[in-house]
């Protein structure tokens, strides 16, 4: 079997789009709209929606998008734009905003802020759109036409493998057009649905693109040797005959190609306005009868599409070297009656000898295609493209979906319309299904199409599940409740209790397990399942001082224990795990202990256990206060006794601090602190000794003395060598008068006595008297 060219092409380009969409299965995130080459129509102020959808393999939290200008002046960049962040079911769908211009679309899938993967097309466009329609002279037909193709980038037609010549005489026109397939307008790229070669509209599409800086697109719905009349009569399914042959066409041709392009390919992406080139096959036509004939064909164009976008007529006639005024005329009072009808240009004086007798081409005489290029270039000034709004994108409808039980998953459009078709045949609004690929068209009451995004059945349950643990154990405490966790998620959680926290608390013995919900309320498989189990709390613990008072000087240790037969974990109250501690200074909290069955069972705690680490005081300092005394100097508070020592031994232990001088020798002093923590039983802390002092043994008469002499300050001291009892002290001035009487149980150590209220001055004498003892000395008061 041998193949024709085109079918050859034909056939092998379907190849390279098997192979391409085959190897995008295994990509982890796929574009599944926009195609390559699609362009959306821009509004008036020159932004335009873009929208995406796509498909992706693993679990992501948001998809972003961005579009990248592919020249210098060829559009805006923009930044990145979270395109969709609740990708359900592995479907993703959002729009993104730009100006006019030439893109690259960026795509990438985000997850825990780490960029996960990239996809895109490497073109899409912002800009004008048209919909060519009318007869040969629009369709692209001619014997030799030489059409020169778009040397621009940004010139793109639908689909240039669609039309089959003889699809409308001969074969079945399929239901629905392909709103995926674009291409590059080459010389001789059929431009689709049925348009055929690039004709003058590649030409077109450079000065368009030079002129507005924008990408364009062509649709082409013309028919060839098609009059006035074949196209009123095929709206409702009348016959209509080629005008050279006079082969019946197929059932609603001419209309049906513009039909479906008008309510299937325009929804999706917008257009300015519809290019219409036609008359050659109405020469014999009425001017009245073409009016009548175009107003009913508009208005049924404008009540399929439900809007009111603009229609530029060319004012057509010229057949076989002849021009037909009243077609023209007819021409011009349709651009001047109907509403939003734009004056295209006047083709009967271009190339008016033309080869075969219609049509325009490309010959070494004249240019004929190239000077309809720019006659339809001055038809659409920039004024134009002000003058009217545009037909803008619907967008796609998004398919939602709910988990009404595990086994069937009921899909919907996100928006409601007339009528509906799934991807798995079904008419209904709503649709339950377990698997395959999933997707609807939707029309509305104009019998508009809108596509939807595409879903996998299989992928609306989330492919993670969870992980659930206890509070670090499974095993909980009587009385206490055990929290059970899962890992976080962006999903919902559903336990085997039927809560729906991410935490729960149990206080019964059971099997737990979890699974991740969707908001649709689709369920992940089973977590792991916990075994949850609960035991008793210790009995309250008592402690143990080990071969230890309780009370210890500082510097010292003591251990304590607790009695743990069970071999419970053990926490003291200063954080220690272990059953015995040993200190070396007090806790900051009362020392106590608690056992514990679990991490988060513990006893009562014990009796908080009584100890005490004693200050030692501090090393005191010896200093001679009198002619037979010695006084220990210490900051310390709250001493119990002072050790003395005579010539490194120990002399004596007192409880005061200052001690008489019995002998010569060396003298060192310890302060004690003591503490009775039983009765009878004593802790003592002593300070370091002091340092060795060897006092002054005065050569005093009769062993006392008073001192200073003379007073400065009205104040004195007496001191005895000897310890007297029941001491009086009597102060005399020289004329023998009292001044004062002193009486002292004792005297030995020094002691004071203070006149400074009498401000005495001169001579006075002093008697010491204890029992038959007595000694007068003289002192003198300045």
């Amino acid at each position: 079997m041998f193949l024709s060219k085109r079918t050859f092409k034909f056939f092998l380009q379907f190849v390279v789009v098997f192979i391409c969409t085959t190897s995008s299965l295994f990509a982890q995130i796929e574009v599944t709209f926009p195609s390559e080459r699609a362009v959306f129509q821009r509004r008036n102020n020159n932004t335009g929606t873009v929208t995406v959808a796509g498909l992706v393999q693993q679990e992501t939290d948001r998809i972003e998008a961005r579009l990248v200008a592919r020249g210098a002046n060829q559009g805006t960049t923009t930044d990145w734009k979270t395109l969709d962040n609740e990708i359900d079911g592995l479907s993703f769908l959002g729009t993104i905003e730009a100006q006019g211009g030439w893109y690259a679309l960026e795509v990438r899938s985000v997850r825990n802020n780490q960029i996960a993967y990239f996809s895109g097309r490497d073109r899409v466009g912002i800009g004008e759109v048209f919909l060519i329609s009318g007869q040969s002279n629009a369709q692209g037909e001619g014997n030799n036409p030489n059409p020169i193709g778009a040397q621009d980038d940004r010139v793109n037609c639908y689909d240039p493998n669609y039309y089959n010549h003889f699809t409308a005489l001969f074969g079945q026109f399929p239901p629905y057009l392909d709103v995926n397939k674009f291409a590059k307008l080459n010389a001789y790229t059929n431009i689709g649905p049925s348009g055929y070669t690039a004709w003058c509209w590649g030409e077109l599409g450079d000065k368009l693109v030079q002129k507005l800086n924008v990408p364009v697109m062509f649709y082409n719905t013309a028919m060839s040797a098609t009059s006035s009349d074949n196209w009123i009569a095929s709206i409702t399914g009348g016959d209509a005959y080629h005008f050279s042959t006079g082969i019946k066409f197929q059932q609603f041709f001419p209309y049906l190609s513009l039909k479906r392009t008008l309510n299937q390919l325009i929804p999706t992406y917008g257009y300015r306005g519809i290019l219409w080139l036609q008359g050659e096959s109405d020469y014999n036509n009425s001017e009245n009868n073409y009016v009548g004939n175009l107003n009913k064909l508009f208005q049924e164009i404008r009540n399929n599409s439900g809007d009111k976008t603009p229609i530029v007529v060319s004012r057509t006639s010229r057949f076989f070297g002849r021009d037909f005024p009243q077609i023209i005329a007819a021409q011009n009072r349709i651009i001047n009656s109907f509403e939003n009808v734009w004056p295209g240009p006047q083709t009967d004086d271009i190339q008016p000898f033309r080869p075969d007798g219609a049509h325009f081409e490309n010959n070494n005489n004249i240019k004929g295609l190239s000077l309809l290029a720019d006659a339809w270039n001055n038809s659409l000034p920039v004024s134009f493209f002000s003058t009217f709004a545009p037909y803008l994108p619907k967008g796609l409808n998004e398919v939602k979906y709910t988990c009404p039980d595990q086994s069937n998953i009921e899909f919907r459009p996100g928006n409601q319309f007339k009528s509906y078709e799934w991807s798995n045949g079904s008419n209904s609004s709503r649709i339950q299904v377990n698997q395959g690929d999933i997707s609807v068209r939707s029309t509305d009451v104009f019998g508009n199409v809108i596509y939807s995004n595409r879903i996998f059945a299989n992928n609306v349950f989330p492919r993670e599940s969870p992980t659930i643990s206890g509070d670090g154990s499974n095993l909980g405490c009587k009385g206490k409740p055990l929290n059970l966790k899962t890992n976080t998620s962006k999903y919902g959680v559903l336990w085997s209790t039927g809560n729906t926290n991410t935490t729960i608390a149990v206080n019964q013995k059971g099997d737990f397990s979890a699974q991740f919900r969707t908001n649709q309320g689709c369920l992940s498989n089973r977590s792991n399942t916990l075994a949850v189990n609960f035991v008793d709390p210790p009995n309250k613990p008592n402690v143990e001082l080990v071969n230890a008072s309780g009370y210890a000087c500082d510097g010292r240790t003591m251990d304590f224990r607790v009695n743990n037969p069970n071999n419970f974990g053990v926490l003291w109250s200063n954080g220690e795990k272990t059953n015995s501690i040993r200190l070396s200074k007090r806790t900051a909290k009362p020392l106590s202990v608690s056992l514990l069955s679990t991490p988060d069972c513990p006893s009562i705690e014990s009796d908080s256990v009584k100890y005490a680490f004693i200050n030692i005081p501090v090393t005191p300092r010896l200093e001679q206060t009198g002619p037979f005394s010695l006084k220990a100097i210490t900051s310390d508070k709250n001493l119990s006794s002072f050790e003395w020592f005579l010539d490194n031994k120990l002399y004596f232990s007192k409880p005061n601090s200052e001690i008489p001088i019995q002998t010569t020798g060396l003298y060192a002093v310890k302060a004690v602190r003591s503490v009775e923590y039983a009765p009878g039983k004593v802790e003592e802390c002593k300070s370091n000794i002091s340092s060795l002092v060897s006092p002054t043994v005065f050569d005093i008469r009769d062993g006392m003395r008073v001192y200073p002499n003379p007073s400065v300050n009205n104040k004195f001291y007496i001191s005895s060598l000897a310890n007297l009892e029941k001491v009086e002290i009597t102060v005399y001035d020289a004329l023998g008068k009292l001044i004062k009487k002193i009486n002292t149980p004792s005297l030995n150590l020094p002691v004071q006595i203070d006149l400074s209220p009498y401000k005495l001055t001169g001579k006075y004498l002093v008697k010491v008297s204890s029992g038959v003892y007595y000694r007068t000395f003289p002192i003198i008061f300045e």
